[in-house]
């Protein structure tokens, strides 16, 4: 939580959260522009093991992977609200989804660190 201690560190935190959404906002309409355009092998990896763990297959033990678990858990939740009727909207709301997901993170990681992690989110 961020605590509000003088005007200055006030004006700072608008500041970081304008930089912040201002740049979330740019790259997430860069992404959309050129969504349809290329190819993210990990993209595939967390769409269909999220369908198959909503299915009953269990991470780990039925599927296997070398990556963290928490963006599959993540595309299989969005998976089941979403729930898509064709493959573009399947793929479409995963991307989406995992756009909100780094958003979510970039979040705290703003707050953890400060405005100096702006750099790192513009650039990852």
């Amino acid at each position: 939580m961020i605590k509000i201690k003088t005007k200055k560190s006030f004006y700072l935190n608008i500041l970081k959260l304008t930089g912040f959404f201002t740049i979330f906002l740019l790259s997430f309409f860069i992404s959309v522009k050129f969504s349809q355009s290329f190819h993210f092998v990990d993209e595939d990896d967390h769409l269909v093991f999220a369908h198959f763990m909503n299915k009953g297959y269990k991470l780990y033990d039925d599927l296997s992977s070398n990556h963290q678990p928490l963006v599959y858990f993540f595309s299989s939740l969005g998976q089941k609200i979403i729930q898509p009727k064709t493959l573009f909207s399947l793929i479409t709301g995963g991307r989406l989804l995992v756009f909100a997901y780094g958003f979510l993170w970039s979040l705290f990681l703003l707050f953890q660190f400060g405005p100096i992690i702006l750099v790192f989110i513009l650039f990852y």
